[in-house]
């Protein structure tokens, strides 16, 4: 029924026009711009690898061989590929976790498991994972116990969505994917122009009208990440996924779209590693590894590439301009907060942008420009979207898309020693009411 209800009133049209339009203060004249910044000696160097996640094969019920979607990888640019087959890890048993299409795409193969509440994706687990408890807490917990690391998968789909949240075990993230946003855009009007623009000269933009932000995933992240803060555990990470099987199921019919390479060229995982891929198969294990610890530790970001290539972005918490750390963990800051000794730094690859920093689930700023420092003064979960747009009138912003969406990190209050007495800046970490621009 619910369903239903979002084709008959067609509500991820007006969802998307309503987004099309953006507020946003202009940058500050202590903000240089985006290239400025980005070139600063100081700034430490992240190799930007971009992959698709939660693929389909014909080891379950996709529509292509491992090698052939590895192909249309590298036609679509892309440097891994997560593979997340129903039940099974045959593919890494048959050999397949290698190096593909030349050494260009570096295939991962992972799971989809069914279990009680609904489906989980699982990565870095071992051969001898199957058959996996169905029971969905056992599964976790198993996920957890081998080394592995996993998601809720379709966790807000108005079909096959995830059964009971409050299961959800320590280290467990959500997915954003991107066939749950589609069927979020299913309605008549919505349909037909984009199957005019996939007819058309240009077939990728038809992906605008279904490239929106996924609100009810965010919101639910936002819940999760606090609910973990409560209980000290890990922050749930969110990995951007597609669910591409290269069909399309109506009505009882199969047709072929989209296919693999335009779904790879839409939503993207882009991971973020200090040590550089060998593109080789000599070291293949350890590439696998570096890819693993990226996810794991959410040192990635999920970005619409459709919109434009985000390579560049990147996310760190600075002390008095000396880089502390980046997204997936928390760090503790000390009373000179106050001060404004603790920033956010932002960088997005182009100026005509919305940054927005939320904390704690509420947007705190909305800016255009590229760039924003923000000072930490307050402890929280802090993340960042950040919209393209394509044109202004003063403040307003318009023809704007969500673009980027980065891992969380949380930043806390540096508990004083037993022996000294809080200062009252330290206190007021605490107390201060929330900023607004």
């Amino acid at each position: 029924m619910r369903l239903v209800w979002s084709i008959v009133s067609a509500e991820g049209l007006w969802r998307t026009i309503r987004e099309r339009v953006q507020w946003a203060t202009p940058p500050g004249d202590s903000t240089p711009s985006a290239d400025h910044l980005t070139r600063l000696p100081n700034l430490p160097r992240h190799n930007d690898y971009a992959g698709a996640a939660h693929i389909h094969s014909t080891y379950s019920d996709g529509t292509a061989r491992v090698p052939e979607i590895a192909a249309a990888g590298a036609r679509a640019g892309l440097d891994f590929i997560l593979f997340g087959d129903h039940n099974t890890l045959d593919a890494r048993r048959d050999g397949e976790e290698i190096w593909q299409a030349g050494n260009r795409v570096l295939i991962i193969i992972g799971s989809e498991i069914t279990c009680s509440e609904g489906h989980l994706l699982a990565y870095d687990t071992p051969l001898s994972f199957f058959p996996a408890p169905h029971d969905a807490v056992e599964c976790m917990k198993a996920i957890h116990a081998c080394g592995g690391y996993g998601y809720i998968a379709l966790p807000c789909d108005l079909k096959g969505h995830w059964g009971d949240y409050s299961l959800r075990q320590p280290g467990i993230g959500i997915e954003l994917n991107l066939s749950s946003i589609a069927r979020t855009k299913i309605n008549v009007p919505g349909f037909l122009m984009a199957l005019l623009r996939y007819r058309g000269k240009d077939p990728l933009s038809a992906y605008s009208f279904i490239a929106g932000r996924p609100d009810d995933e965010l919101k639910l992240w936002d819940t999760m990440l606090a609910e973990a803060v409560r209980r000290d555990e890990r922050l749930p990470q969110i990995v951007g996924c597609l669910d591409a099987h290269a069909v399309m199921r109506i009505f009882g019919r199969e047709w072929p779209y989209p296919s693999y390479e335009e779904s790879f060229r839409t939503l993207r995982t882009h991971v973020l590693t200090t040590e550089a891929l060998s593109f080789s198969n000599e070291t293949v294990e350890r590439d696998i590894d570096v890819v693993h610890d990226a996810l794991r530790n959410g040192r990635c970001y999920a970005s619409y590439d459709n919109f434009g290539d985000p390579r560049g972005f990147l996310v760190e918490l600075r002390h008095k301009g000396e880089y502390v750390g980046t997204t997936g963990t928390t760090y503790e800051i000390g009373p000179d907060a106050q001060q404004g000794s603790y920033v956010l730094a932002v960088r997005a690859p182009r100026t005509r942008t919305v940054i927005r920093i939320i904390r704690d689930g509420l947007q705190v700023v909305s800016r255009r420009g590229g760039a924003l420092d923000y000072p930490v003064t307050q402890p929280g979960i802090y993340r960042v979207e950040v919209l393209i747009y394509r044109r202004r009138v003063g403040n307003l912003c318009f023809g704007a898309r969500p673009w980027i969406f980065s891992n969380a990190l949380h930043v806390k209050l540096r508990q004083p020693s037993p022996a000294s007495k809080p200062s009252a800046s330290t206190l007021s970490l605490s107390t201060d009411p929330p900023e607004t621009d």
